[in-house]
């Protein structure tokens, strides 16, 4: 039987916000690389469970050819994020893989409000199960509207557009 995830998940000063897909220290974001944070959440869903790099490598890059560098790679940047040298969060367990060793909280964090620009749009971030990481902006009231910028990177440059700016 599958069991549902929470969207956050804590552990020693972090929280995991698989919503948003981003590390907190408190309320400070750490940056993270995609695949590395892809990851960590693998690793924190699997808690206290031996993961081998076979597995990860076939979780986190499927059809994709990569090497056990990838994975240590990976790792290599989580326990930086971490600040883990001692290596207490995630555990290697030589020539099988690692174990996340960190006792997870089911307490519900202290949330940080979405961040809004300068327009009033909320911002969220989600991952569709595909795999796929998206930015959600929402502003106003109303029916839905799915709306593609032209401009797919900056979308400060379609508000300030002539064109599409005053919606």
């Amino acid at each position: 039987m599958h069991t549902v995830f929470p969207r956050t998940v804590a552990f020693d000063v972090y929280t995991l916000d698989l919503q948003r897909c981003s590390l907190l220290r408190g309320p400070d974001q750490i940056q993270l690389r995609p695949k590395s944070f892809d990851l960590l959440r693998y690793l924190a869903e699997h808690s206290g469970r031996l993961v081998s790099k076979a597995e990860l490598m076939q979780a986190i890059w499927p059809d994709v050819l990569v090497t056990e560098d990838s994975v240590v790679q990976c790792i290599g940047d989580i326990r930086a994020a971490l600040r883990d040298d001692a290596r207490r969060i995630i555990k290697t367990v030589p020539r099988r893989g690692y174990v996340f060793a960190a006792e997870l909280s089911d307490k519900e964090p202290t949330r940080q409000p979405p961040s809004t620009s300068s327009h009033g749009q909320e911002i969220t971030f989600c991952r569709t199960t595909d795999g796929v990481n998206l930015a959600v902006a929402c502003v106003g009231r109303g029916e839905p509207l799915v709306y593609i910028p032209t401009w797919a990177t900056h979308l400060e440059y379609d508000w300030q557009s002539p064109i599409r700016g005053p919606l």
